[in-house]
C-alpha cells in the first residue's frame, strides 16, 4: 500500500503506539503495536484518511496474531 507523505501530520486520529516497544527484527515489526517498521516512520506524515485506513489494518493483523497465539497457547490432550 502506497502512503502520500507531503502535508502536516495527522492530530485527528490516535497513534497505533501504545509507548511499550517490542522491536522483532525477523518480522521487522513492534510485537506491541503490530505495527511494520515502515508504518511506524510513516504515521507522522499521514494524511487522516491513510491514519484511519492504517489503524484498521493494524487492528486487523492484531487480531490474527492474538488469534494464532490463543490457539498455540491452549493445552491439549496429546
Amino acid at each position: 500500500m502506497m502512503f502520500h507523505t507531503s502535508h502536516e501530520p495527522s492530530k485527528d486520529i490516535a497513534t497505533p503506539c501504545n509507548g511499550i516497544c517490542r522491536l522483532e527484527y525477523n518480522h521487522e515489526m513492534c510485537l506491541s503495536c503490530c505495527r511494520t517498521f515502515e508504518e511506524i516512520a510513516l504515521w507522522l506524515v499521514l494524511k487522516p484518511s491513510e491514519a484511519a485506513l492504517m489503524t484498521e489494518m493494524v487492528e486487523e493483523r492484531r487480531e490474527a496474531m492474538w488469534a494464532v497465539w490463543e490457539d498455540s497457547e491452549r493445552p491439549t490432550l496429546q
